[in-house]
């Protein structure tokens, strides 16, 4: 089982998906595609949705904290797309996200998404053989190859907060438009196994029943996705079947179709 996610490290909402989503990673219930966005529109998806969010936070997951200081979306989004290539995809979007929300970091500049992402490629050496040997060079001057000293050393993100590599900018792009091409795009935005879009507080709710019995069936209130009149999902607008699949990148009949 597959479950795809749009979300936004600047979101409140996602931070609570992301916790969710490793829960099912944990359990083994379903694999997580997580697609990173910068929704660069005013949707009260941020830091004043932040007492609503840690309202809905379960026993045993920790509440977001309020934000130190604006999110820097392009950078963030553009390190977890390269993380991908690296395949620490998931290592390093529970370190962006615990950065954020939970140590209350400011994460505003490219330097600061630098610094975490070499958390993830180049963790701390142990202490012990500098006790032995102060002198003695580190792993990563060890390294023959440049580019992974690069990439390593978090320089997977330019200085225009964009990604490295053609290829993560693409994986952006498409990200996007997948998103946008969503009907009201929210976030976090689930694509369920069988092609159901579930907005926001649905996404939470459908992520939240998944891990807690396995990966069910959303119910059927829950395989709609917001209209206009209500973007939290409390009043759903239908989403056409033939849609769903088409949004999440399947064919009609959803993963077993695929298959």
């Amino acid at each position: 089982m597959e479950i795809i996610i749009y979300a936004d490290f600047s979101c409140p909402y996602s931070y609570l998906a992301s916790l969710r989503a490793d829960q099912l990673l944990w359990s083994g219930a379903a694999d997580i595609d997580w697609r990173a966005i910068t929704r660069r529109t005013d949707d009260g998806c941020d830091d004043r949705g932040q007492p609503a969010v840690a309202a809905l936070a379960r026993p045993g997951e920790q509440g977001p904290h309020r934000l130190a200081g604006p999110v820097n979306e392009a950078a963030t989004a553009a390190a977890y797309a390269e993380a991908v290539s690296d395949g620490v995809q998931h290592r390093l979007r529970r370190r962006l996200f615990d950065a954020i929300w939970t140590e209350a970091r400011r994460v505003s500049t490219v330097y600061e998404v630098r610094h975490l992402i070499a958390d993830v490629m180049c963790p701390p050496e142990p202490i012990w053989p500098r006790l032995i040997s102060p002198d003695l060079p580190g792993a990563l001057l060890h390294d023959p190859d440049v580019n992974r000293i690069v990439r390593r050393s978090g320089g997977t993100v330019t200085v225009y907060d964009g990604p490295l590599t053609a290829a993560a900018s693409r994986r952006i792009r498409q990200w996007r438009q997948e998103w946008l091409a969503l009907p009201h795009p929210l976030t976090p935005v689930v694509i369920a196994p069988d092609g159901a879009v579930l907005a926001r507080l649905g996404a939470l709710r459908y992520l939240a029943a998944a891990a807690s019995i396995g990966t069910p069936s959303p119910p059927a209130l829950d395989q709609q996705i917001p209209d206009s009149a209500d973007r939290d999902g409390l009043r759903p607008g239908l989403l056409p079947r033939a849609q769903r699949g088409a949004a999440a990148g399947m064919p009609p009949g959803g993963l077993a179709a695929r298959r």
